[in-house]
Formats: structure tokens, C-alpha cells, sequence
């Protein structure tokens, strides 16, 4: 698999040195120190990661969305998965 930061085993975060733990590309659920993945269940990971973000974002949009709000609404699910979607109001 080919994705920048794809990580086998888990490593903590970088500004608290510890939690949340991380593993594959960006999964941080349940992740403990010492985990190890396949690239198999890091991709498995990402595309459940990816999905849990777009129905967070999508799920505070009202109305037709345009293509200008498509772009915000990409960019918020980009962001949601890189902050954890636990930290974003929904």
C-alpha cells in the first residue's frame, strides 16, 4: 500500500508523547502501545475512518449542497479525520 504515513505499529502522538495512540493511516479507536496491523486492516481502517468523517460533516448540512459547499464540506471531512471525529461538533 502506498500512502504517506502509513504506519504498521502503533506510535503515540507526537504532542503529548502518549494518547492517542495511532496506527495505519491515522486510526487512532482502541489503538493501544504495542499494537501491529496488516496493510490490509490499515486500508480496512482508512476506508471506515473516511466514512465515519463524511457522515459526521454530512450529517450537519441542510439543504442542496453546490459545488462550492461540496468543496467546504470536503475539506471538513479532511479535517474531521484528522482531528479525530470525537472533537468535532456535529
Amino acid at each position: 500500500m502506498e500512502f504517506e504515513g502509513c504506519v504498521l505499529a502503533a506510535y503515540p502522538d507526537p504532542a503529548t508523547g502518549g494518547e492517542p495512540w495511532t496506527i495505519g493511516v491515522g486510526h487512532t479507536g482502541g489503538v493501544q502501545p504495542g499494537d501491529t496491523c496488516t496493510e490490509e486492516q490499515a486500508l480496512a481502517w482508512l476506508r471506515d475512518d473516511a466514512g465515519t468523517a463524511e457522515r459526521c460533516v454530512n450529517a450537519s448540512v441542510k439543504g442542496q449542497l453546490t459545488q462550492q459547499i461540496n468543496q467546504v464540506q470536503d475539506t471538513k471531512a479532511r479535517t474531521a479525520f484528522q482531528m479525530a471525529i470525537n472533537s468535532v461538533d456535529h
